[in-house]
């Protein structure tokens, strides 16, 4: 009990450490269409890779909630 205490009272313990970033090269030569491609492609893909971990986040939080919800409704 009191470590699940300890955890919640402290919001430093719980939160990501590091912010994540992407790892793409810019090109040297921006009329370089395949390096400018390879560079578009991965920011996408960072992004897209980004988004889903939110996503999983988001539903890890209304989980939740609604074991809260359920709990608290009787």
């Amino acid at each position: 009990m009191f470590l699940l205490l300890w955890l919640f009272l402290l919001p430093s313990l719980r939160a990501d450490y590091f912010s994540p970033s992407h790892s793409c090269s810019e090109p040297w030569d921006k009329s370089d269409r395949y390096d400018v491609d390879n560079f578009k492609q991965c920011i996408e893909d960072f992004v897209d890779e980004m988004n889903d971990q939110a996503s999983e986040h988001i539903e890890a939080a209304n989980d939740a909630i609604n074991d809260w919800n359920s709990f608290a409704s009787y």
